[in-house]
């Protein structure tokens, strides 16, 4: 998998490695009041957003509906993760058009930090996801 990829060359090259989980709140009702065609737009854009947020080395996938998952891959004196993290909540507070009308969204975050909280790609994701 692209995780155990980036396990590897974080081992191989001595770099930090942490996972990001992001999972839009209420989304599913967002969904049922704008409709799905809306809904994917919105996520298109956020998706857009946060890829301008990443690293060259880091990765944004899509765990499952409107889950996502960034793999940082932190380089000494590079951006740590928390930087991103606030990068991502600033992201969130642009609105999105939305049919004429700025909508804002909201969403949990996690963060789990290779090797200090979980030593492999299911452990990383599973403490992430909490």
């Amino acid at each position: 998998t692209t995780l155990q990829m980036g396990l590897t060359q974080a081992e191989l090259r001595g770099w930090q490695l942490a996972v990001c989980t992001v999972d839009l709140n209420d989304f599913k009702s967002f969904n049922d009041v704008w409709g799905h065609l809306i809904g994917d737009q919105v996520l298109a854009e956020f998706c857009r957003r946060l890829s301008n947020c990443l690293n060259v080395t880091d990765t944004l996938g899509r765990m499952d509906g409107h889950e996502l998952a960034l793999i940082l891959m932190i380089r000494k004196g590079q951006t740590g993760p928390k930087q991103i993290v606030d990068r991502i909540r600033e992201v969130l507070r642009e609105p999105f058009r939305v049919q004429e009308q700025d909508v804002t969204m909201t969403a949990s975050m996690g963060l789990a930090l290779y090797p200090d909280d979980g030593a492999d790609a299911e452990g990383l994701i599973k403490q992430a996801s909490t």
